[in-house]
């Protein structure tokens, strides 16, 4: 990027007195240019980048400045050095001085971020966050969430969490995801808001774990990973698992021990649960189901938003598949009345109606007969049970003139739907698949 041989046209510059309307197009055009010019600044450690600027654009956006400029030790100089500022960088933080605008990119933005502070712009430091929050990606969720963490910019760290949260399946599937360190892991896996099967996640943390006892020149064996992983093993929500991705993934790694297998195989058989060392509170976004086509958006007082799927119809209205939290912990599919405003779902015999919910929307789906609390292959879970059992969508006929949604539990056999203030239990029923 050339600061130094930009060509002026000075006609164009006049016309721009007339021609722009507003204070901030005419200062726009004043930037890096030398016209009105009354300071010259030598950016980077050779000096290499001259900038005109304009001591009263930089005095009345930086506080800084202002004192460099206007202080009781102002300069008088005409040129001032700045040794220690990437180039680049300062150029996009003057051009959002001039502009309210600024070009950034993923390689830029921290180093932009670090000249907002020094130069105290909190609006620049905004202007850095919002575009992360508009335009991160898969590629680049982990390598700035390492940076933020660096660099102790907390709000562009919650940015990227809550970015790896809503694609967690893919983030942590990747190579970055094993490059991360031991602080930044349990900072994931303390998050409730991970949109991921816990089984999943505990695969990648396995790869983690085998890339650290390499950064480590450890060997690869069960007890090392578990070592490496020092407290982060205990985040892992294990009771969060079916009995049957338990036996095949964390009993077949080793990392557990005989006592703590003993206690998770009593959780997933008896009833009530037993306390067991690992946390069993569901993680939000578990069951958010992991096909790009499907979506649950939030809504409440009736709202159906674009794309939404109708599900059934109470008697001639229409009824589109919803979800709704039960006392902040359990996760339940039930049916959306739009005309009623209410999500209703039903809860250890009783009908609940809810305000606010969430309506699942833009996917190609089919209804397949099962019974007895079986879900054929891509069934798709719509939430859980307190205890983090999977809770899957279905819909009976029932009343008369009626289609009703309602939640499949698995470990009882039976679709539950909510009916005149009840909850009503019937073992042959559709369930949702998603094509």
């Amino acid at each position: 990027m050339d600061l130094i041989k930009k060509s002026i046209n000075t006609k164009v510059i006049e016309k721009c007195q007339i021609s722009k309307e507003t204070l901030k197009e005419r200062f726009s055009c004043l930037f890096n240019n030398e016209k009105l010019s009354d300071i010259h600044l030598f950016v980077g450690k050779d000096k290499h980048y001259r900038i005109p600027a304009h001591k009263l654009v930089l005095a009345a956006s930086s506080d800084v400045f202002e004192e460099i400029f206007f202080g009781s030790s102002a300069t008088n100089s005409k040129e001032i050095e700045f040794p220690d500022v990437e180039p680049q960088a300062f150029l996009a933080f003057l051009e959002f001085i001039y502009s309210e605008e600024a070009k950034i990119d993923y390689e830029t933005v921290m180093s932009v971020i670090s000249v907002a502070n020094k130069y105290n712009v909190p609006a620049l430091k905004k202007y850095c966050v919002n575009f992360v929050k508009q335009n991160l990606d898969c590629d680049h969720a982990v390598l700035l969430l390492k940076q933020a963490r660096f660099c102790d910019e907390p709000q562009l760290a919650a940015v990227c969490l809550d970015f790896i949260d809503k694609n967690a399946t893919i983030i942590l599937a990747s190579d970055d995801f094993i490059e991360i360190d031991l602080d930044i892991l349990i900072t994931i896996l303390e998050r409730d808001t991970l949109q991921i099967n816990e089984s999943k996640l505990y695969q990648a943390v396995l790869r983690w774990t085998e890339a650290e006892c390499k950064r480590k020149h450890l060997p690869s064996t069960p007890e090392n990973q578990r070592f490496v992983l020092y407290r982060a093993f205990t985040l892992i929500r294990f009771p969060l698992m079916a009995i049957e991705e338990f036996g095949v993934g964390p009993v077949q790694s080793g990392l557990l021990t005989d006592r703590e297998v003993r206690q998770l195989i009593l959780y997933f058989t008896v009833n009530p649960k037993p306390s067991v060392e690992f946390s069993d509170v569901p993680r939000v976004g578990e069951c958010v189901n992991e096909v790009p086509s499907v979506r649950w958006i939030p809504a409440r007082n009736g709202q159906v938003p674009p794309n939404a799927v109708q599900g059934g119809y109470d008697q001639g209205r229409p009824l589109y598949v919803a979800r709704a939290f039960h006392d902040d912990i359990a996760f339940i599919p039930g049916k959306l009345l739009p005309e009623y405003g209410l999500t209703y779902i039903a809860w250890r015999g009783s009908e609940h109606s809810k305000d606010e919910y969430e309506v699942l929307c833009g996917c190609n789906f089919s209804w397949v007969p099962a019974s007895g609390g079986r879900v054929p292959e891509g069934a798709l879970p719509g939430g859980h049970t307190e205890y983090g059992e999977p809770l899957f969508i279905g819909r009976v006929a029932f009343p008369d003139r009626c289609l009703t949604i309602g939640r499949i539990h698995r470990s009882r056999g039976l679709l539950y739907i909510s009916f005149g203030g009840r909850e009503t239990g019937f073992p042959d029923y559709e369930v949702l698949v998603v094509q």
